[in-house]
């Protein structure tokens, strides 16, 4: 049986992508590691596959990045990381905005498809309708693609783990003596991050024995598109004491209308948010929010892509889940 690539990289306690920079890019790798890598290439007598070779040292070091909008900081914050760990391997980024819209994804792959213009696609979409999902699973047939934020079958993925950003959330309020916790959040069809959030809320209120679920959703199935005002407005109407926001933009507009309404935070109402963006850390009384790693997500999604590019066999991972922090100011 021949020695195969992963074969080295166990040996060296090393990824394949290093593997195969030792093979076509030694001066990108620092001498200890090239030596390690060398070395188990010597034991295990690897012969690299010439052919195989030829196909994939062609390429562009181009990669696209598929996002459907700019205005959610997590996206701009993960494409910054993202950029920065691919110049530093000698890639550049070709980024592709869809606004959710099928025909400009259409445009964009079969641009891309064109004289092979790319090595691989990083995918930033937390809500990917089936005409969508149908387009990542063709693209992928020939093209090396990651998905941020979502999970196909069969896809390798990251997202962050917001079943787990609810879930302490929600724990957190009910030790502050909360027993009306809402909700706010897109619809489930085809948000997966959604579908997550929706999940921990669940459970946390299942252990805490709570069995009224107060659930507000969205007037779109998109985070860039909705319409928070008449969930918040609703939502506020109601008997809930502490709310989860869908985002710390949305606790933007939960403090507006509280505000507005006389209703004070955190006496009358506890807000967490989600994402710790900078619009939420200047609010008063400082938001409670939930980070992301999404500095660890960009570098993460460049250097996972690039091991299913250099990859001799291709090995679907599951979705990998980055954890997520809790972070406790003053509006609860």
């Amino acid at each position: 049986m021949s020695v195969t690539m992963e074969d080295v990289a166990r040996h060296a306690a090393v990824s394949t992508a290093t593997v195969s920079r030792v093979i076509n890019n030694p001066d990108m790798v620092n001498i200890e590691t090239r030596t390690r890598v060398l070395q188990a290439i010597q034991a295990l007598d690897y012969r690299v596959n010439i052919t195989a070779r030829n196909l994939r040292t062609r390429r562009t070091q181009n990669l696209a990045v598929v996002v459907p909008h700019l205005k959610n900081p997590l996206i701009t914050d993960i494409l910054e990381s993202l950029e920065k760990a691919a110049l530093a391997e000698g890639y550049t980024t070709q980024l592709c905005l869809t606004y959710g819209d099928i025909e400009r994804v259409q445009k964009y792959a079969a641009l891309l498809a064109e004289k092979r213009r790319i090595d691989g696609v990083v995918a930033v979409a937390a809500t990917l309708p089936p005409d969508m999902v149908k387009m990542v699973h063709t693209v992928s047939q020939n093209t090396p693609v990651l998905l941020v934020n979502h999970s196909i079958p069969a896809i390798p993925g990251l997202l962050f783990d917001f079943r787990d950003a609810t879930y302490q959330a929600v724990q957190y309020l009910v030790q502050k003596g909360h027993r009306r916790i809402a909700c706010l959040n897109l619809p489930t069809d085809f948000c997966f991050p959604a579908k997550m959030r929706l999940e921990g809320y669940r459970r946390a209120l299942a252990e805490a024995k709570i069995l009224d679920e107060l659930i507000y959703e969205a007037d779109a199935i998109d985070d860039y598109k909705a319409n928070w005002t008449h969930a918040v407005e609703t939502m506020l109407a109601g008997t809930a004491t502490a709310v989860l926001a869908y985002d710390d933009r949305v606790a933007v507009t939960i403090y507006k209308l509280c505000k507005e309404r006389g209703i004070r935070i955190p006496e009358d109402l506890s807000v967490i948010g989600c994402g710790d963006f900078p619009s939420g850390q200047t609010l008063e009384p400082t938001l409670t929010t939930i980070g992301f790693p999404t500095e660890q997500m960009g570098d993460r999604a460049f250097n996972d892509l690039l091991e299913h590019i250099n990859s001799d066999i291709l090995v679907i991972r599951e979705t990998t889940y980055l954890p997520v922090t809790f972070i406790e100011r003053h509006s609860c």
